[in-house]
């Protein structure tokens, strides 16, 4: 995935804001600084100041700042003021990723103070596409009134759905398991079930647990409409597992869960084995 086309945004963006417009605008604002924080790590320094210096003359021409004003200034998200080199840094590194993805518009001095505020380093990331994210966006804002464009609706309930699938990290097959209440712990912007259920009855109303009907009637139509593709592994009280995967569609999805379990059974013939001649060779004699 390259970064130019992608948004890298903490899963716990979900539940920020007092809306749903609110918290998809916040999944922009850290996801494009994140966008910059990515290219500049993954390209060499003549790339970085390229595109640096397009930002700039991009900038120019839509009348933002080019550099940080003298007078802004950014703070840590435990409260300390950021030295004037650490706060400039950042302020490029928003500069670059609003550049990097084409966004129009903004302020970046508030963008890298969002990030300094939503980011958080250890905490789980979804990736996904720049279609995806405007989709919803624009999905919101039409809803909020504002005369926008929307080539492909995605509702806020879907773009949680999506968001709990893109954070799980898939197998070496291309696919993630997971049941509903994994689905519905993520959605909330909680990677694990203990942290759901520990936070849950503390949830801003525009980020309410789903319940398992909304999400299986949310999934059924995202894989209709080939977001991702999706296998039925098992059933069970709980809901049993799903196969998911952004990259495979059902018939290459069959193949790789076949495949997976293929070799998850011989790696427990092979180590069941194992034990069993652990007890043979251990076996007390007389």
């Amino acid at each position: 995935m390259s970064t130019e086309n992608y948004f890298t945004v903490p899963l716990a963006v979900l539940r920020s804001g007092g809306t749903e417009l609110e918290a998809l605008e916040n999944a922009v604002t850290v996801g494009m600084v994140n966008a910059g924080v990515g290219f500049a790590a993954s390209k060499d320094e003549d790339a970085v100041r390229a595109a640096l210096e397009a930002a700039r003359e991009r900038a120019g021409k839509q009348n933002h700042p080019q550099t940080m004003p003298p007078k802004d200034v950014l703070n840590h998200a435990s409260g300390y003021r950021l030295a004037k080199a650490e706060a400039v840094a950042i302020w490029d590194k928003a500069l670059l990723g609003w550049g990097v993805l084409g966004i129009i518009g903004g302020n970046r001095t508030s963008d890298a103070q969002a990030w300094l505020k939503l980011h958080r380093q250890g905490e789980v990331f979804f990736k996904i596409s720049s279609d995806f994210m405007w989709g919803a966006v624009n999905t919101a804002r039409r809803a909020a009134g504002q005369e926008v464009a929307v080539e492909r609706a995605i509702s806020f309930r879907e773009f949680r759905i999506l968001a709990a699938i893109l954070s799980a990290p898939t197998n070496s097959c291309g696919f993630v398991f997971l049941g509903w209440e994994m689905l519905q712990a993520r959605a909330c912007g909680y990677h694990t079930k203990e942290l759901f259920n520990e936070h849950k009855d503390k949830l801003p109303p525009h980020c309410q647990p789903l319940t398992r009907s909304m999400i299986r009637g949310t999934c059924d139509r995202l894989e209709a409409l080939g977001f991702f593709g999706r296998v039925r592994y098992s059933a069970g009280g709980a809901g049993g597992y799903t196969a998911y995967s952004v990259t495979l569609e059902r018939s290459a999805l069959v193949e790789a869960v076949k495949k997976w379990q293929a070799v998850n059974m011989a790696f427990k013939t092979k180590v069941d084995g194992h034990r069993k001649s652990d007890q043979e060779a251990f076996k007390r004699k007389g």
